[in-house]
């Protein structure tokens, strides 16, 4: 398939768990090694080649904003915002960028998330439309909340969690824009949700877990300070 070229940023969040951290500063501009974690998966995707960004926006958006906004000056890229005067969800905040998305498969992505991955298992994934979603799964970490049948996911929410055939979703996923069809009509929502509207009428969605692959969710002090040592071997300072 086609390199894709767009896409969204999920950083609407209160950042709850990471008090007091996250009471002046909104978490995805939190430095992991002296760069935001929203910087991070900007330079990610971009080096993927993406260059056109949609970013969702609700606590504290200006800091976001600005910083986003100097590096697409700076680097050529092309970086909207969608604000949220009340916050949708992944499913809501999805369906009210619509607008910004073709007949494409696009990355949806949290900026709460450490990573070091490579795009190429999603794109083989989504290769020929088999699957509606390529999603970033690891048995090594997290609640491993999801099952797996191989890798197809057989349910989001597992009633045996952390058991052999379960895993925890990371946060990233390749997406084609068929699921924006399956999104509930209220007004918050999740993506699972259209997920397993989907799955219910046949449609695969895909559990990929890239070798070499390195993640962490940024979601307490403690994990920010943990996330901090562990990738510090990984990424290079700015």
């Amino acid at each position: 398939m086609k390199t894709p070229r767009k896409a969204i940023l999920l950083a609407a969040g209160l950042g709850t768990r990471l008090r007091p951290l996250s009471l002046d500063v909104p978490k995805p501009m939190l430095p992991l090694v002296g760069e935001p974690l929203v910087g991070r998966i900007v330079d990610l995707l971009a080096g993927w080649g993406v260059r056109e960004f949609l970013v969702n926006l609700h606590h504290c958006p200006q800091p976001i904003f600005i910083y986003l906004r100097d590096r697409a000056l700076e680097e050529g890229l092309r970086i909207q915002f969608s604000y949220e005067p009340d916050i949708l969800g992944t499913g809501g905040a999805l369906r009210r960028a619509s607008w910004f998305l073709d007949d494409a498969p696009f990355w949806l992505v949290n900026t709460d998330i450490a990573a070091v991955v490579d795009p190429a298992p999603f794109r083989r994934a989504m290769a020929g439309g088999r699957a509606i979603a390529a999603l970033w799964m690891t048995a090594q970490r997290g609640p491993r909340t999801v099952e797996l049948d191989g890798a197809r996911v057989r349910s989001f929410r597992s009633e045996q969690p952390r058991t052999a055939g379960t895993a925890t979703f990371c946060g990233l996923h390749l997406v084609s824009p068929r699921i924006l069809q399956y999104l509930p009509e209220s007004t918050f929502c999740s993506i699972i949700e259209a997920y397993e509207a989907a799955m219910a009428e046949g449609h695969t969605v895909t559990a990929v877990d890239p070798p070499g692959a390195v993640w962490d969710d940024v979601g307490t002090p403690e994990r920010y300070l943990a996330v901090q040592r562990e990738f510090a071997r990984h990424l290079t300072p700015p």
